[in-house]
């Protein structure tokens, strides 16, 4: 910059000294007309390079200030890619990891210059690995598939869950998948925990009814057959002339029968 203004400020002295009339020698020959002439066009050069030379200037400011205004903006979103509190990786066709953020190393806990080039299903569950290779195969299909969850894994630690949300990504040289990966894991643990609870109390609740269903089977039982007892207790005692009433009475000690035998056969149902 500062060799542009030496340069034009050298070219504006020497403009300005030609301008001076008792610095210029000029041949006896030319006229009056043409050393006005020369002069004059030699003004409007001036004139039109120190107008460039602000126009140069100015947007050199602007270039300057653009140029650090993008140096900004891609350092804050290199800080905002790195340090997300979910993780980024972008796979290749092969599945190989290109890049990935500081949460992502962070989640595997391994460096991140060592996840770059490694399978990312070096880093899934093996049960998981169905699950994920769905998921990119719709995303590839530009199916647009909903979030899937799998495991990941780290070496000396436990499986943990998390959350995946994707997109494709097509460029000339080559095909891209880019994950979003959250840590579900305590709410993962959360909800198989209920689940549990829950099939628990759904097989305690069973048992309670099946027990309760016992009881009251016996119970029914006792009493039809204290029932059929007293019937035949009753029909002993009847005179031997009313054989309406001897009838009725075997008729319903018929039906007491059929109680007690349905009882039985729900009772062995219900036990098989």
């Amino acid at each position: 910059m500062k060799n542009h203004e030496d340069k034009f400020s050298g070219l504006r002295q020497r403009a300005e000294k030609l301008l001076n009339p008792s610095e210029i020698t000029l041949p006896e020959i030319l006229e009056v007309s043409e050393i006005s002439d020369s002069i004059a066009e030699i003004r409007d050069t001036i004139h039109e390079l120190y107008t460039y030379r602000i126009e140069l200037e100015l947007q050199n400011d602007e270039l300057l200030s653009a140029q650090k205004q993008l140096q900004d903006i891609s350092q804050e979103y290199l800080d905002f890619y790195n340090d997300s509190p979910v993780a980024y990786v972008t796979l290749s066709n092969d599945n190989r990891i290109l890049k990935a953020n500081n949460t992502l190393a962070i989640y595997l806990d391994a460096a991140k210059q060592n996840l770059v080039k490694h399978l990312f299903t070096d880093y899934v569950l093996a049960d998981d690995q169905d699950i994920l290779y769905l998921y990119r195969q719709a995303l590839t299909d530009n199916k647009h598939p909903p979030a899937c969850e799998f495991r990941l894994r780290k070496k000396n630690a436990q499986p943990f869950w998390v959350r995946c949300e994707g997109f494709f990504k097509s460029k000339k040289s080559r095909q891209e998948i880019n994950l979003v990966l959250t840590d579900i894991n305590e709410c993962k643990q959360a909800e198989l925990g209920l689940q549990e609870l829950l099939s628990h109390q759904k097989t305690g609740r069973k048992q309670e009814i099946t027990q309760l269903a016992h009881e009251i089977h016996e119970e029914l039982t006792d009493i039809l057959a204290a029932l059929k007892t007293d019937l035949k207790d009753l029909s002993n005692e009847l005179p031997v002339d009313l054989s309406a009433c001897h009838e009725k009475c075997t008729l319903m000690d018929k039906h007491i029968d059929m109680a007690i035998q349905t009882v039985e056969n729900h009772g062995t149902k219900r036990a098989l």
